[in-house]
């Protein structure tokens, strides 16, 4: 029997009925028994528009010791009653209160990981996004705002380090073995910012003194056997505090910055305002232990939490609606500062592909939602790839209308303006657009609507006029729940390229200004529209939406030829990278052979060496899922022959450039995470990757495995080997085992390997490995193993038997009982089986509605399965 399914409804908004104008806690810290005291001193919010003042709050897995209202002690059911996790104190008057509530929780209990939890004997808070009411009973809502003070008392031995949100002002010992410690915030912040940390931390230090003069003492906190893997955090820290204050004039605003490692943790990281907790995951590295990946996974975590302090801490949400308010928004800012980190190009590659193969196939799937969803059950469940992805993409358009001066000024201005409050998403993009005088009316459709738009083009060139008119065509109508398509304004980047390969300047009078000459930035704002450019002397090859300049999908009939010349003349690499994704797309199509793309990548490798990074990128073989995503109507028993033939005709057409520039570029030197470095190691590998389709080439692949210096290359090559069920597979993951018997998040990478696997006995062995000492309530082992099995393997999981889709609804019902969360994360491979071939779809739907009749489902899984 499945529980009980109740919406959240932005259209039922209104505020809370009281100010919270401060809140005291006083938290004696046990495992088995901790006791929080709040004191909260409330006002009446004026701005609430109910008749009603009575005073409720959320509470969860709580224990009521004690409740006082202005001094005097409350009766259950007299003064007030507990109910479907409400606590609500009757017939309180529109006046000042002063409440005390004490309670009682066992964060050894806590195996949702959300609240006051344990994790390797420590003590930690995750309050988002709903989390504090299992901590005390309180309005856990965002929109209410309160300065937080609080005492953190425990055991002197087992927690030496206490830490909490703001400035300590104060610690002391008792004489029982306890020692206290006060913490102050002295920022305005709703409850799901709220953190404690307690227990055995080691920690490093640095200090950073900001524009104004400020010395901000900053922390990183570990286990001490870790302490040597959290340097890149802190220079990351670093990086991340001068470039938003370069960059948005944000700056630094406390005396002390901590970041925390903990081993258990539902997501990557979290913003509390002062105290960010890090998934260890996106925290400790070091050469042997961390690849290129995590390196610059850490960097763009760190920055992204950091960058949290003013685009969702000292301007935050007012309901959970707003969610891309600061999702999108920081995802955005986390973007633009590894453009600037790293090669911008590069880095934008690496954005498209998530949207293309994560955000266009949510679009696509039952679980398709606007940026701004209209409703929910579970919140958690609306952390997704859209709120976070196409949000972010969604703020990119609006800089690329605006331009980046524009965008940074209106960006200012909405932080001056709301700065200390609860905000909403068109708080922000009204306040950007007045700045910049922009009318945002039809840009608010993308946020009110879900899909991914498609743009159709079509081109006619007039010889005799020297004229090149575009008519384009949008329309919306890939989302199952939709029926409407509405009009979105699409920015449209172009440029025009000659049989030459010149570019040729762009004169048309509907496009929007623009810093370059050679590209245009045509406004789509109708359903159907014509674009004129004139003084075009050739007919041209048209390079669109450069960049990415908006995120949708469009058709446009290329030649293979126009393909090719894009590839071999356009400055724009993103446009490159996409030109010969439509190559592989025409492959799979059936509308080239293999030659044309051996000879277009033996001319790209040509001059690899000298342009690693670039060349990686562009010839890089794509992922299936990435594949299945931009070519939904292709058979996935098709996908996988077509994807084997062509990989191993590459291989053998190229080996010898192959082999050529991976021994170039195979020279053992010091470790270094820097760009440089990144794409060396990535070219070399891509090149190991494609021989590794010829089995003659398996000892050279498993002497990388033997002699790399770094974990990034013996990987690497542990990847390809995995693919091949002999010897030296087995040789290799034995030793990846014992050499990294004592390194969790290491060993989370060698479940991934039994998961992601491409051979017969795949989900034998993976079972086989998840049977004896499986931590099956570590978040990362389940995405290392379960996720990944589900999410990217689709040979395996898609097995025409079904063995995929039954291993995914046992480890669901096991995971459910104790972490709906992460149940409710690892089952969003089933909201895309609408997609399916018929017999793959009616035993996946069998399976699903069998699942629904036989256990009873948290409502976080429950909203999944049933979208």
């Amino acid at each position: 029997m499945a529980a009980t399914q109740k919406y959240i409804r932005l259209s039922d908004y209104y505020p809370y009925a009281y100010n919270i104008l401060s809140i005291n806690l006083d938290i004696q810290l046990d495992p088995l028994a901790t006791v929080v005291t709040a004191n909260l001193q409330l006002n009446p919010n004026f701005a609430y528009h109910l008749n009603c003042f009575d005073i409720i709050l959320d509470g969860e897995d709580l224990e009521l010791l004690d409740l006082q209202l202005n001094g005097k002690k409350l009766i259950q059911n007299t003064n007030f009653k507990i109910e479907n996790n409400k606590l609500h104190i009757f017939s309180a008057k529109q006046q000042p209160h002063q409440l005390l509530i004490k309670t009682k929780c066992v964060p050894r209990h806590n195996l949702k990981l959300s609240g006051l939890y344990e994790s390797a004997n420590n003590l930690v808070t995750q309050c988002e996004a709903e989390g504090f009411r299992r901590i005390t009973y309180y309005p856990d809502r965002p929109d209410v705002l309160s300065y937080f003070t609080v005492k953190l008392t425990a055991n002197q031995f087992q927690y030496p380090t206490l830490l909490s949100n703001g400035n300590k002002i104060a610690c002391g010992n008792n004489l029982d073995g306890t020692h206290w410690v006060s913490w102050s915030d002295p920022f305005l912040k709703p409850s799901y910012l709220f953190a404690v940390v307690a227990g055995q931390f080691g920690s490093i230090h640095s200090i950073y003194t900001n524009r104004l003069g400020k010395i901000i003492n900053l922390s990183v906190y570990a286990k001490h056997e870790q302490l040597h893997q959290c340097q890149y955090a802190m220079d990351s820290l670093l990086a991340a505090i001068q470039w938003d204050e370069q960059t948005y004039g944000c700056v630094c605003d406390l005396d002390h910055y901590a970041i925390v490692a903990v081993d258990d943790f539902n997501s990557g990281a979290m913003e509390n305002k002062g105290l960010n907790i890090f998934n260890s995951k996106y925290l400790l590295a070091d050469p042997e232990t961390a690849t290129d990946e995590d390196y610059k996974n850490i960097l763009a975590v760190v920055g992204h939490e950091y960058f949290h302090n003013w685009s969702g801490n000292r301007v935050t949400c007012r309901d959970w609606f707003q969610l891309s308010l600061k999702e999108g928004f920081t995802i955005f800012r986390e973007q633009q500062f590894m453009a600037d980190q790293f090669a911008a190009d590069l880095c934008r590659i690496e954005d498209i592909k998530r949207m293309r193969s994560e955000q266009f196939a949510q679009d696509s799937s039952s679980m398709a939602h606007p940026v701004q969803p209209d409703e929910y059950i579970e919140i958690r469940n609306f952390y997704t790839v859209t709120i976070y992805e196409k949000g972010a993409e969604l703020i990119r358009m609006l800089q690329q209308i605006l331009g980046a001066e524009g965008f940074i000024n209106g960006a200012q201005k909405y932080f001056q303006k709301y700065d200390g409050q609860a905000a909403t998403i068109n708080d922000l993009i009204t306040t950007i657009a007045e700045v910049n005088s922009f009318d945002a009316t039809q840009f608010f459709q993308w946020y009110k609507y879900a899909g991914t738009p498609e743009v159709t083009i079509t081109k006619s060139y007039d010889a005799n006029k020297n004229q090149l008119s575009l008519t384009v065509h949008q329309r919306c109508s890939n989302n199952p729940n939709q029926s409407e398509s509405p009009v979105f304004y699409i920015p449209l980047a172009i440029s025009l390229i000659d049989p030459h390969g010149e570019f040729i300047n762009c004169h048309c009078e509907e496009s929007l200004p623009s810093s370059s000459n050679t590209q245009a930035i045509l406004p789509i704002d109708k359903e159907q529209q014509t674009f004129v450019f004139t003084k075009v002397f050739y007919d041209p090859v048209l390079s669109l939406f450069r960049g990415f300049s908006a995120p949708v999908k469009y058709f446009y009939d290329f030649s293979p030829n126009d393909l090719m010349h894009i590839t071999k003349y356009d400055t724009d690499l993103v446009s490159r990278w996409d030109a010969v994704q439509n190559l592989f797309s025409l492959y799979f199509c059936h509308r080239i052979d293999t030659d044309m793309i051996s000879k277009l990548f033996a001319d790209l490798l040509a001059d690899a060496v000298n342009d690693p990074g670039t060349v990686a990128n562009l010839i890089m073989f794509p992922q299936e899922q990435y594949i299945y995503s931009m070519n939904p109507k292709l058979m996935l028993d098709d996908l996988f022959m077509l994807y084997d033939q062509l990989k191993l005709k590459l291989a053998e057409d190229l080996q010898y450039l192959f082999i050529d520039i991976y021994q170039k570029l195979n020279q053992q030197r010091k470790y270094e995470p820097s760009p440089d470095h990144i794409q060396q190691r990535l070219l070399k590998n891509v090149c190991l990757s494609y021989l590794s389709a010829m089995p003659s080439h398996r000892e050279l692949i498993y002497q990388q495995y033997i002699e790399a210096s770094n974990l990034t290359d013996r990987l690497a090559a542990l990847s390809q080997l995995n693919n091949t069920d002999d010897s030296l597979r087995k040789n290799a993951l034995d030793d990846f085992a014992i050499r990294y018997q004592s390194n969790q998040l290491v060993l989370d990478k060698w479940y991934a390997l039994y998961a992601t696997a491409n051979i017969d006995q795949t989900l034998t062995n993976l079972k086989r490995v998840m049977e004896h000492n499986f931590n099956w309530h570590n978040p990362n082992r389940l995405y290392a193993t379960v996720g990944r099995f589900s999410r990217t393997n689709l040979r395996a999981f898609h097995a025409v038997d079904g063995s995929g889709y039954e291993f995914l609804v046992d480890a669901l019902t096991k995971i459910d009982q104790f972490n709906p969360e992460v149940a409710a994360r690892l089952a969003e491979p089933f909201t895309r089986y609408h997609q399916l071939d018929e017999p793959r779809k009616v035993r996946l739907s069998h399976l699903i509605k069998q699942m629904l009749s036989e256990n009873q489902l948290s409502k976080e899984l429950l909203e999944i399965i049933k979208s």
